[in-house]
């Protein structure tokens, strides 16, 4: 994948670790070619799901999730990320939250790099870029309903 600049030469882990599965926990991490984490979260695994805690198939939905965060984890550029707007506004339009300041915000959408997005609750999610200035991970914005 490419985080750190336009070749892709990173790499996207995806994991929902250990047993039972309702007490897993599900990690993201995006490595350099050369090996230097540029991002990881984790958090437990069941939070990011609607299923019940003893559903028969939450192994297979973690399988899907594994499979989806990694085939639709980078939706795009900073470029195309939404303009910015008073903080209520960008919320109500949007359901997400800046986490960084108004000049930040429109900083990184010029610099037209890949976003990576991904869970942080069963309808919360997180925007993350890697600035090339700064040579580490931003979170951008964070939300969900």
């Amino acid at each position: 994948m490419a985080f750190s600049g336009t070749t892709p030469t990173d790499k996207l882990s995806v994991s929902v670790k250990g047993a039972p599965c309702y007490k897993a926990i599900a990690t993201f991490s995006i490595t350099s070619k050369g090996g230097k984490v540029l991002y990881r979260y984790s958090q437990p695994f069941k939070e990011l799901t609607a299923i019940a805690w003893d559903a028969a198939d939450l192994d297979k939905v973690a399988e899907s999730f594994v499979s989806e965060t990694i085939t639709k984890g980078m939706p795009g550029r900073s470029s195309a990320l939404p303009m910015w707007t008073e903080p209520d506004k960008f919320y109500e339009a949007n359901y997400t939250s800046l986490s960084v300041s108004h000049q930040r915000y429109d900083e990184i959408r010029k610099l037209d790099v890949p976003v990576f997005y991904h869970r942080t609750y069963y309808e919360g999610r997180r925007h993350v870029i890697y600035d090339p200035l700064l040579h580490e991970a931003v979170v951008v914005m964070e939300g969900g309903l």
